[in-house]
This record gives C-alpha cells, sequence and structure tokens, in this order.
C-alpha cells in the first residue's frame, strides 16, 4: 500500500509545509551497492525529489523491486523506472547526444521540477517524443534517480540499519528543503509526533517517579475531544524507538495517488501485530493530542476487511 508504508513505517512525524521553488541538489553519500527494497504499497508515487509537495513522473505498485541508493529523512533515492517522465530542452541536444551537463524536467518546460541529478555532455539519449515545442521526451538514463517514501519499501533489517547510517553521516546542502520535506509528509509519514517536546519526556532529566506518574497518560490528549469511532484502512507498525504512546498507523488508500494518513493507533487490550500491513476495520475510542493534527484511537476491536470492499 502506499508512500505508507518508514510508509510503514519507521515511526516519526507529521506535518505540514509549503511546496517549495526548485532546491539544491541534496549531499549524502550513496552506498557502493544498491540496496534491494519492494513495494509494500497497493499504488506509490516515485517523485523527482524527496518530498510530497514535488512532481510525481512514474507509479509502483505493490511487489516491484526497486534499488536504493540512499536514504534522506524519510525518503529513499532509487534507480528511476524506465517509464518515468522525463523531459530535456532542445537546445541540449545534438545528434542524440547531450552537448553539456543537464537539467531533466518532469514535464516540457521551466515550469516542470527538475530531478535532483543532472546528465553529464555525450550522453546519448533514447528519444520518445518531440511534439512539445522546444521540449523532448526521453527515457530515463540509467544514472536517473527518484524518490520515494521509505515507509512504503521494505528492505531487509541489515540494509535499512546501512542506509540509516550513511544517512546519519550525510550533510544535506540544504537544511531547510529537508526541515520543510519533514513537514510536508503527511501521507508518507514516518509517524512521528508533530511536536516531540510534547510527547517524549526528556530520560536524561525525568526521574523514575516522574515517569511512573506520566506513564498512563503519555501524550497530552485535549479534553472532551473523545468519541466512538468505525474506521477501515490499512494498518501499519511504527518505528519502535520513536513512536511514544502509538505503535501503529491506519491509512486510506487511494485508487489515484498516495494512501491518507488517517490515523494512529493504540491498543491496551489487544495486539495490532497481527494486523500488520492489513486491510481492517477498526472500532475505539478516537482522542485528539495537542498540536497534532492527526488523532489517535484506542483501539477496542479489529476485524478483516476484504479487498475491494
Amino acid at each position: 500500500m502506499i508512500k505508507m508504508l518508514n510508509i510503514i513505517l519507521g515511526a516519526a512525524m507529521i506535518s505540514l509545509s509549503a511546496a517549495g521553488a526548485e532546491t539544491q541538489k541534496p549531499q549524502a553519500a550513496a552506498p557502493a551497492q544498491p540496496v534491494k527494497g519492494a513495494v509494500k504499497a497497493a499504488a506509490l508515487n516515485v517523485r523527482v525529489k524527496p518530498g510530497p509537495h514535488f512532481s510525481a513522473v512514474s507509479k509502483l505498485k505493490r511487489g516491484d523491486d526497486v534499488a536504493v541508493l540512499r536514504q534522506m529523512k524519510d525518503w529513499y533515492e532509487i534507480v528511476l523506472p524506465a517509464d518515468a517522465s522525463v523531459w530535456i530542452a532542445t537546445s541540449q541536444l545534438k545528434d542524440g547526444k547531450t552537448l553539456s551537463e543537464s537539467k531533466l524536467r518532469a514535464g516540457p518546460g521551466v515550469a516542470f521540477e527538475a530531478y535532483t541529478n543532472t546528465i553529464p555532455a555525450g550522453i546519448e539519449v533514447n528519444i520518445q517524443d518531440k511534439s512539445k515545442p522546444d521540449w523532448i521526451k526521453i527515457a530515463a538514463p540509467s544514472t536517473l534517480t527518484g524518490w520515494v517514501s521509505k515507509t512504503l519499501i521494505n528492505v531487509s533489517v541489515e540494509d535499512a540499519k546501512k542506509l540509516e547510517a550513511d544517512a546519519a553521516a550525510a550533510k544535506p546542502a540544504d537544511a531547510k528543503d529537508v526541515k520543510d520535506t519533514d513537514k510536508k509528509d503527511a501521507a508518507a509519514v514516518a509517524a512521528k509526533p508533530d511536536d516531540k517536546k510534547s510527547a517524549v519526556a526528556d530520560k536524561d532529566k525525568t526521574s523514575d517517579k516522574e515517569k511512573a506518574a506520566t506513564k498512563e497518560k503519555t501524550l497530552p490528549f485535549i479534553a472532551d475531544s473523545d468519541k466512538n469511532v468505525t474506521l477501515e484502512g490499512d494498518i501499519y507498525p511504527l518505528d519502535k524507538k520513536a513512536a511514544v504512546y502509538v505503535t501503529h498507523a491506519l491509512f486510506k488508500p487511494q485508487k489515484n495517488g498516495d494512501p491518507v494518513l488517517v490515523c494512529y493507533l493504540h491498543a491496551s487490550k489487544l495486539s495490532l501485530a497481527p494486523w500488520n500491513e492489513k486491510s481492517v476495520q477498526i472500532k475505539g475510542k478516537q482522542r485528539m493530542v495537542r498540536k497534532w493534527k492527526t488523532p489517535v484511537v484506542e483501539v477496542e476491536k479489529v476485524t478483516a476487511q476484504l479487498q475491494g470492499n
């Protein structure tokens, strides 16, 4: 199910941001060899840059293999699918080869977003469409990359740790762009709280007595926001190290586009683990958390939801 997964999920943060203008290419060291991954979403958008507000240029389906090059926050950079929308200015080509290092775009014009990486001079391209003025559509070069929500990609535990370590050692060229990407992603969110300080006690400053006193109420719930709900969607586990109180997230699949985050889940009377990555109907009590836009549901009952319902 899709971008639903880190998709889903590693646990981490949900919020919003503004669509940005073209930004610098993020700088991070890619692993010596690509990491093998597989799509676990019904539909997963591949984007030109790491953020849900950037253009989608291809769509993958559940079970598709991907070659993961590196991680940036909640996004994986992958080898671009062959069917991706890739355009180059006519002025940059001669006899089917690039005249100089060239930007490639998601569509036929400078109004379309550029990919994070360029292609060098002298590269022969496979022309697919010459019908647009001043622009030519080409097959995706083997060196071109796109971005997908890491929460919607399955990789081995060992490879995930390596990607995390590489990402931690890398320094983005544009910190603001990375920050905005984190804020914007709500469909591929790894399910961190919007305000980590309000949800996580400082382990170094919190006494055992204080921890015991706040154990039953880990999140700052809004008074009188409780209501009984029945919801349907796909359940994804959150990162145990990053998640606070909540352990899973519920996403609503979309026929066209990324799945929509419905709520975070907590279950004190039953285990949600058997329902990981399954379509379900849940019943429980929904509550809002201060500074969060997404509600939390205390799950009381889970039943299987038939595909296609």
